[in-house]
């Protein structure tokens, strides 16, 4: 036996496999629109510097960017990374 007869066999199974499933497909529309209702529910609200409810934007690409504490963490996780190299290297 061939390795292509292998893979052949190995074809043929899970062609039948696939025949044998049973497995319902949603409605595309009814998927989107609950995972979109998921994602705004979970979400705060943006804020505007004053502390009041920004208005929202549409389109891609409005990600905020990280505030102060997103950075001091980034920085935290960078020094220690750095330092952990720098001891790895002494040693």
């Amino acid at each position: 036996m061939t390795s292509n007869e292998h893979f052949d066999d190995l074809e043929a199974e899970l062609t039948a496999l696939g025949a044998a499933l049973d497995v319902p497909t949603p409605p595309q529309a009814d998927v989107a629109a609950a995972v979109r209702a998921r994602l705004t529910a979970d979400a705060p609200a943006p804020r505007d510097d004053a502390g009041a409810p920004a208005p929202r934007r549409s389109g891609r690409g409005t990600a905020a960017a990280p505030g102060p504490r997103g950075r001091r963490a980034r920085w935290k996780v960078v020094t220690a990374v750095l330092l952990a190299v720098v001891a790895i290297t002494a040693a």
